[in-house]
């Protein structure tokens, strides 16, 4: 059975440099999780913005106004669920 060469020996690379591209891609993923956890933040704001609109603007006349609100809450509540909590 051969045995497989140990990579670290091979490497040209310092372990400083090896502790330094480590940070950079933990720095880029976690900037990649709060843009996106924003983004799930922003996307609920908005749906609950235009829900608010949408029953102080018609509940007076229909009822129907009311069930599009509440069916409009629960998507924009869950794509922002979705969004924010991802892997």
């Amino acid at each position: 059975m051969a045995t497989e060469p140990d990579l670290l020996i091979l490497s040209d690379l310092a372990q400083k440099d090896r502790i330094q591209i480590l940070l950079s891609e933990y720095s880029a993923r976690r900037a990649e999780i709060v843009s996106r956890t924003g983004y799930g933040f922003q996307l609920t704001v908005i749906g609950a913005a235009i829900v608010t609109w949408v029953l102080k603007e018609g509940s007076g006349n229909s009822p129907w106004y009311f069930w599009l609100g509440v069916a409009t809450l629960f998507a924009a509540f869950g794509i922002g669920t979705f969004v924010t909590f991802a892997t």
